[in-house]
């Protein structure tokens, strides 16, 4: 009978790229991948021949080469899952504790597979069985995604939003100043900082309150992720009705994006003649480019280039390289001589070679944003300001002075359990963080209150907490208050006495609306909702469990 031809060497190369794309799908484009691909089939490809000059045996040598691949592509994402486990001051998720059972593994299967021809055949049909059917899910994951992009173009629609509301605003002022919405990522709210962050918040604060700002003591998020939280203020409305649109184990936040960029919000101020200037994120789904005015540093003349350095890897390949044993490397790499990496990369550390330039762009993103935020505010005309700050929110590029800080793990926006950082390694990062975030933002709002012609409307929104506590596989084991907790600051210019302490973002423009331009939306009840990373449709109502 003819051996089945061992496919699996190949299946097993493809499916960890492919399912890490499908897991970071939002952020990733597919051209970003291929390269991945055509590396990783060269080096197996030659790791198979090797193997087969020894063995002399196809079937043994694919195999093999399937073991060895199962393991490279797996380290980095055991070491990740582990180092959530500690036994008191000992942090499991370490190389010196992994690295010994990964070359145990090894050598086991090696020297099974080497020396046991007996079983060869039924584990060379059990990988090719198996590998087919990870890969077929990943795709079915991928075409899920985009058919569901494509039924949302079409399907999705917000609800009607106004309606009579029982409050008086007779004293608002009728004029229509420039509106200022500025989102810092991962914002908490001042009693969270000081509870678990040990953080005193109250020069910014004092700040605040002196310039006329109003503070929501008890304000909290409405949904505990970025785009679900963006897409219901901008949108002055819950959107849970994308459950049902969607689906609750839906991964399509394009649809997000959409609601971010075609908002309520935005067409209700064209219809006022509103101008929108907008700005460069690094996140797709928050840039909106189809505005009057989209601000960018690298094509902004006046404005210092980023001093780049050809990288070697894209974010994509950065974010691989961190799931695979190469993660070894990067986390020590005092294994290989220095004069090895000056020679084969032109500098001695990995990590920086890895994402350097991603970090330098993070970093003139946010200076940008808060330095070109007033430029506007003695011009001619009404102006809509979107600014969506990426910070306190990881990565964590600046310490509290405002120096860059080298970067320690491949470039991403992931929180919670999703980054790389231990608790406490996160909680001193947001903190030195927030303190520079906090000195920018007191120096933008001071220049545009001073520059202004006339006084403006300011809101200052988290989009929600920080996540130092944020157990993205169980809600049960999140830090709610952490999570859901938020900065909201609003500078309201000849309004009464409109706001309150618990308002939320989803009536923040309600509230604006009614009060500046005599409209009546109804202020709605207030409401929370957290979901998980992997299925963001599927909301559980958390209301009644915060303070």
């Amino acid at each position: 009978m003819k051996k089945p031809f061992p496919f699996h060497v190949v299946l097993f190369i493809i499916y960890p790229i492919i399912a890490l794309y499908v897991n970071n799908i939002n952020e990733i484009t597919l051209l970003e991948t291929l390269r991945s691909y055509l590396v990783s089939i060269v080096i197996a490809s030659i790791l198979f021949g090797v193997l087969y000059l020894f063995l002399r045996d196809y079937i043994r040598s694919a195999l093999l080469t399937t073991w060895l691949m199962i393991l490279f592509f797996s380290y980095g994402h055991v070491l990740t899952y582990i180092k959530q486990w500690e036994m008191g001051e000992l942090i499991l998720g370490r190389h010196r504790f992994l690295l010994p059972i990964w070359l145990s593994l090894f050598v086991i299967g090696a020297f099974w597979i080497a020396r046991t021809k007996r079983h060869s055949e039924r584990l060379n049909q059990f990988f090719n069985g198996t590998g087919s059917l990870l890969l077929l899910f990943s795709i079915y994951s991928i075409a899920i995604f985009y058919w569901g992009d494509s039924n949302s173009q079409n399907g999705i629609q917000l609800p009607s939003s106004a309606s009579p509301e029982s409050v008086s605003y007779e004293e608002c002022t009728v004029s229509t100043p420039d509106i200022y919405y500025i989102i810092l990522d991962g914002y908490g709210r001042n009693d969270i900082l000081r509870d678990l962050y040990d953080f005193d918040n109250s020069k910014l604060t004092s700040f605040l309150l002196d310039k006329g700002f109003y503070i929501a003591e008890n304000s909290y998020s409405n949904y505990s992720q970025t785009l679900l939280s963006l897409s219901s203020s901008l949108n002055m409305s819950y959107i849970n009705y994308l459950t049902d649109e969607l689906g609750r184990q839906s991964l399509n936040r394009d649809a997000l994006g959409e609601l971010v960029t075609d908002s309520q919000v935005l067409a209700f101020l064209k219809d006022y003649d509103y101008q929108f200037v907008t700005f460069e994120t690094g996140a797709k789904a928050t840039e909106i480019r189809r505005s009057d005015y989209y601000l960018s540093p690298e094509s902004d003349e006046d404005w210092g280039q980023v001093n780049e350095r050809q990288l070697l890897v894209n974010k994509f390949e950065g974010i691989l390289i961190d799931s695979t044993l190469l993660i070894l490397f990067l986390d020590h790499d005092f294994l290989i001589p220095d004069f090895v990496k000056e020679a084969i990369f032109g500098s001695d550390n990995l990590r920086e070679i890895v994402s350097s330039s991603e970090y330098q762009k993070h970093r003139e993103r946010i200076e940008y944003t808060f330095t070109r935020l007033p430029d506007f505010a003695s011009r001619d005309g009404k102006f809509f300001f979107f600014a969506h700050v990426i910070a306190p929110h990881p990565p964590f590029v600046f310490d509290a002075s405002g120096a860059p800080l080298e970067p320690v793990a491949p470039f991403s926006f992931r929180d919670g359990t999703l980054s790389q950082e231990q608790e406490r390694d996160y909680i001193r990062g947001y903190r030195d963080q927030l303190e520079y975030i906090n000195t920018l933002l007191i120096d933008t709002i001071e220049s545009i209150l001073a520059q202004s012609t006339e006084a403006p409307i300011i809101i200052v929104q988290g989009d929600h907490g920080p996540g130092s506590q944020l157990k993205w596989t169980s809600i049960e084991d999140t830090n709610l208050l952490e999570r859901m907790g938020i900065l909201n600051a609003i500078h309201l210019p000849g309004g009464p006495d409109i706001l309150y302490p618990d308002i939320s973002p989803v009536n923040t423009f309600r509230s604006v609306f009614n009060c500046y331009f005599d409209t009546d939306f109804e202020l709605l009840t207030e409401k929370h909702y957290i979901s998980l990373y992997d299925s963001p449709y599927d909301f559980l109502d958390i209301t009644k469990e915060l303070p």
